[in-house]
């Protein structure tokens, strides 16, 4: 990796007017870059930018305890002169990167291609579980919602959810809950490509995110920004990465408990069939929006100067 970097900056002739940009740096590029800075006079480095994410891909557990190494080697070449911009995927990771390296980390939240599309009118209430049938976004919680949901609302709904792939079935144990086999629920593949996966989110009414907070704890969530851009009010896990940016911008409801999400569900969907502001929705979306674009263009902007 160390080697791939050095050819990519001799071959193409990058020096100190220059900026190397990571926007989602992992645990092998973090490797090469500390080492490239060990190994060059950093008066002729480019300029760094650096988007951290809330899981990096280790090697080998042992790797884990060099992490810290690795960030000190980029704060001790910031410190040395080196102009580099830290930020991360998610506002409590920035913050955490900040607290335990003393240095200023700024959140440049994951943009999304997709647009605001007006909510489509309501015959029944569709609701998107999009995630690739993966039990740490809440797989296996999605017959319990579906039970609550047809307890507490009158209203006939459809729970759209992305199915695991056929390998992981071999694994869950008897105690379970599958929703494969609940009525309300309709089955999608586990890979989608873009344009379906929008013509799901223009299809639904509201998006449920049920993820394990222990797992995404510093992690933001690329669906989560599909649906706010979009202007697909949310239900989701609190505790998550994302939690903050979708009470701070009014992206709908955070929820703690399976009977919580079918309430705040249930909510919603009274809001959608019934008074709910599309105005509103689309200032919510808008507003996003802007945030995550202004965001990555402020902290690169002392970069490019």
């Amino acid at each position: 990796a160390i080697e791939d970097l050095e050819r990519v900056i001799d071959e193409n002739d990058i020096d100190e007017s220059d900026l190397l940009f990571y926007p989602n740096i992992d645990y092998v590029s973090l490797c090469a870059l500390s080492g490239l800075l060990q190994k060059r006079n950093l008066s002729s480095f480019p300029r760094i930018a650096v988007r951290f994410i809330g899981v990096l891909e280790y090697p080998s557990e042992r790797d884990i305890l060099s992490l810290e190494l690795l960030i000190c080697s980029l704060v001790f070449a910031a410190d040395a002169g080196l102009p580099i911009a830290f930020s991360a995927e998610s506002a409590v990771l920035a913050r955490r990167l900040s607290e335990l390296y003393g240095i200023h980390c700024a959140q440049t939240p994951t943009l999304s291609d997709f647009a605001y599309l007006p909510l489509r009118p309501v015959e029944q209430l569709n609701i998107l579980a999009p995630g690739s049938g993966r039990p740490d976004k809440g797989f296996y919680r999605l017959a319990a919602i579906c039970r609550h949901l047809s307890e507490s609302m009158s209203r006939p709904f459809t729970l759209f959810a992305q199915d695991m792939p056929v390998y992981r079935y071999q694994k869950p144990s008897s105690s379970v809950s599958l929703p494969v086999d609940v009525p309300e629920v309709v089955m999608l593949p586990s890979a989608l490509p873009a344009t379906s996966l929008l013509a799901l989110m223009q299809a639904s009414h509201v998006v449920v995110l049920p993820y394990e907070s222990s797992v995404y704890q510093y992690r933001s969530s690329a669906i989560m920004v599909d649906a706010a851009c979009t202007g697909r009010p949310i239900v989701a896990s609190g505790g998550c990465g994302f939690s903050e940016d979708i009470e701070r911008f009014d992206l709908g409801f955070l929820a703690y408990s399976t009977s919580d999400f079918a309430e705040k569900i249930s909510y919603l969907s009274e809001r959608v069939c019934g008074s709910i502001d599309s105005a509103y929705m689309e200032k919510a979306s808008s507003s996003y929006a802007s945030y995550s674009h202004k965001a990555i263009v402020d902290n690169l902007a002392g970069l490019l100067r």
